[in-house]
């Protein structure tokens, strides 16, 4: 089975490198770019926005291919695809003509609403959490607003190169592993035939010359699925056997979720919409203190590993909500770190400003 796994990896790697290029011509006839945009864009040439097309074609064929492996129905992969081939096809028409963003949102929720319906609900993970007592149908509302919270932590981050592929390739590539430690090969499969596109696109992403974006079609269509195997390993997966795996899947996903809430926070506080384009993001502060696109995705690829394996490390001698605590409290500090010196960088900025004024 290893070596199917393998397998899979390599042929969605290659489908993904041999589509690319094909896809950023078409996207250009079409005009399926992203413009330049001093206010909220950092690159200055139109980009084509095919990353997400080209991943989820070549997951669906190896899929296909790869049913043979031993796809079990049991994993729920159907209600998975139907619900993220939505979210594909609204970023698709997001991409090319912006949709107003609460018609988004309302779309994203049924999706949410539908998995839910299909048996992704968050339970033992709750009752890890001592939550086990709620109704069910609060838990059910509870998972609704923890998908599409994930949804749209994963689809913000995706503001500079390499950043949210490099963020979905770790955290497929743990799903793939706590597949194989479950057993459940359908989940590896999937998780090995998405990062093996993902591992083609960052060598685009990374590109100046044949640069793309996951656009929204991508990272919709790769949020759903992610937080849609996440739940179904923190349901099925042994918590007694298996806790520290539970507690890095949430530590790797908790960088997007903890920025979100703050960056919304912060738009509100201002009397702004939370859906507001700004330059409010971690990546956005730390492209202030350093300018280089991929140092800034490396810095914050490491420092969520940093605080991945401390989760790990706690997740051996305390219970899970424990984990939850210092995850939260570690990215929380990390921010605000971050935020300080940006703060004193823009400071001596300014000051600089006004010596050569004066």
């Amino acid at each position: 089975m290893i070596f199917k796994l393998i397998l899979t990896l390599l042929l969605s790697y290659l489908l993904s490198a041999m589509l690319m290029p094909q896809m950023r011509k078409l996207a250009k006839w079409v005009d399926l770019t992203d413009k330049p945009n001093i206010a909220r864009k950092i690159h200055k040439e139109p980009v084509p926005l095919v990353g997400g097309i080209v991943i989820s074609i070549a997951t669906i064929l190896t899929l296909l291919m790869a049913l043979d492996f031993g796809l079990s129905i049991n994993f729920g992969l159907m209600p998975i695809m139907v619900g993220a081939s939505i979210l594909l096809v609204t970023g698709i028409i997001d991409d090319k003509i912006e949709i107003n963003p609460y018609k988004k949102l309302l779309i994203q929720f049924c999706c949410a609403y539908f998995i839910v319906e299909s048996g992704f609900v968050m339970d033992q993970f709750l009752d890890e959490l001592h939550l086990g007592t709620l109704p069910y149908f609060i838990k059910k509302i509870g998972t609704i607003v923890f998908i599409v919270a994930v949804v749209n932590a994963y689809n913000l981050m995706d503001g500079i190169d390499g950043l949210a592929g490099t963020l979905f390739t770790v955290v497929f590539a743990w799903l793939a592993v706590a597949g194989i430690m479950m057993q459940e090969w359908a989940l590896s499969i999937v998780s090995l035939s998405i990062s093996g596109g993902l591992v083609a696109f960052l060598k685009f992403n990374v590109n100046d010359k044949e640069k793309v974006f996951l656009g929204d079609s991508g990272s919709l269509f790769l949020s759903f699925i992610l937080v849609a195997c996440s739940i179904y390993v923190m349901n099925n997966i042994s918590l007694t056997y298996h806790k520290p795996m539970v507690s890095g899947l949430m530590a790797l996903m908790a960088l997007p979720l903890i920025d979100a809430l703050r960056v919304f926070a912060g738009r509100i506080k201002k009397g702004k919409s939370p859906f507001f384009a700004d330059k409010s993001h971690i990546h956005h502060v730390l492209l202030g203190i350093q300018t280089e696109h991929k140092k800034v995705a490396v810095i914050l690829l490491v420092l969520s590993i940093l605080i991945m394996t401390t989760a790990l490390i706690i997740a051996y001698f305390y219970a899970l909500i424990v984990v939850v605590l210092w995850v939260l409290m570690a990215f929380s500090l990390l921010m605000y770190i971050i935020g300080m010196v940006d703060g004193m960088v823009n400071h001596r900025a300014a000051l600089a400003k006004q010596e050569m004024r004066s």
